[in-house]
């Protein structure tokens, strides 16, 4: 019986022997693991001090070797590969960073990342990667604000893939300046879909440069875009089949503010011009503001007032308000036929359709 005693104790003896050894060459090795890593991450820091990115990214890559569990390196690789410009690198280590630490900080980086991208793509109108790039940030975070902003673009998508042909159709009409194929267009049950979708603007092609916007109040610009914004020259319609309100000119600001030209045409219940007003001069936040020409087209009949607004108001001709009506006074006397005057009230705003409270050009009287 003691020699069976001796023997299990060599046993216990030994493979406790053995134990400890594996215990304490582990810890050794993961010492040593973690002196190399520190090793790679201050040469790949010293590369990053001198935006050589392409050597900072090899070294964080052996760091990440020697530990795979090791965070800043994966955020320092993620920031080497955003300095070349390459984002979707970024965003594929920080996933991989992500899986095998679950840190936090990596998580938030992710995100942030993903969503400048998810930006850049939809101001450029590439719905597909904007989805993929969202998909792609749920899987790797589970995150339900996330899921929720990747149903709202699906939703959107299924309604910009309805509306886009349209939205074609309007830029490629205006960039020929086919205005009676965009009018037509606007006059469309799909055109009353397309506006119902409208927030408050759609912009296409994209939200800078030459494009379309389309706005909930019925009315569409084309022209120069900066960041979703009008600012330059641009046209800017709204028509139904009762009128038609054209303002072409400068921006600025994403108002009409400059010289411009404001065209208003009325038609009958059967289509048939009743008559034209075409206002040109300055205007300042949509407003008439300076010296202005109105011609009025009516009957073969045109009459031509020239007079002067301030802040949308037209000012009495010569400063002198000569009653006509009661509260009604003379603007201008026309140059081809004098007896015929233009009159308004003193509330009555002149300007672009959407930027004035009053009707502007579409009620001049004429006596």
């Amino acid at each position: 019986m003691k020699t069976k005693y001796k023997v299990l104790l060599t046993v216990i003896i030994l493979i406790s022997g053995v134990v400890c050894g594996l215990v304490l060459s582990f810890r050794f090795s993961n010492q040593v693991n973690h002196f190399i890593g520190e090793r790679h991450l201050a040469r790949a820091e010293k590369f990053m001090d001198q935006m050589d990115y392409e050597q900072a990214v090899i070294a964080f890559q052996a760091a990440i070797k020697i530990e795979p569990k090791r965070a800043d390196a994966y955020l320092g690789l993620a920031s080497a590969y955003q300095g070349m410009g390459k984002q979707e690198e970024a965003v594929q280590i920080l996933a991989a960073g992500y899986e095998n630490t679950r840190d936090r900080e990596i998580s938030g980086q992710l995100e942030d990342v993903v969503l400048v991208l998810y930006e850049t793509y939809m101001e450029d109108g590439d719905y597909e990667r904007a989805e993929k790039i969202l998909e792609f940030l749920y899987e790797a975070t589970g995150d339900r604000e996330i899921k929720k902003k990747l149903d709202e673009l699906k939703d959107q998508e299924k309604l910009d893939r309805q509306s886009r042909d349209i939205l074609e159709r309007l830029y490629k009409a205006c960039e020929s300046g086919n205005l009676d194929y965009v009018k037509d267009i606007m006059n469309t049950a799909d055109y009353q879909t397309l506006l119902m979708a409208a927030n408050d603007r759609i912009t296409y092609p994209s939200a800078s440069g030459n494009g379309v916007a389309v706005f909930n109040n019925k009315a569409l610009y084309y022209g120069k875009l900066e960041e979703g914004k009008r600012d330059g020259s641009g046209i800017w319609i709204k028509t139904d089949a009762e009128s038609t309100n054209i303002y072409e000119g400068q921006w600025s600001g994403d108002a009409p503010d400059g010289s411009g030209t404001v065209t208003f045409t009325k038609y009958s219940p059967g289509g048939a011009v009743i008559y034209t007003a075409r206002t040109s001069g300055t205007f300042a936040r949509g407003k008439e503001n300076g010296t202005m020409t109105l011609v009025h087209m009516q009957n073969n009949e045109t009459n031509t007032f020239n007079y002067t607004a301030s802040n949308g108001i037209a000012e009495p001709m010569n400063g002198v308000v000569q009653n006509r009506n009661g509260s009604q006074y003379v603007v201008a006397v026309s140059r081809e036929h004098s007896e015929n005057e233009f009159v308004t009230t003193a509330s009555e705003e002149y300007g672009v359709y959407g930027f004035i409270s009053g009707a502007g050009n579409s009620a001049i009287p004429i006596a």
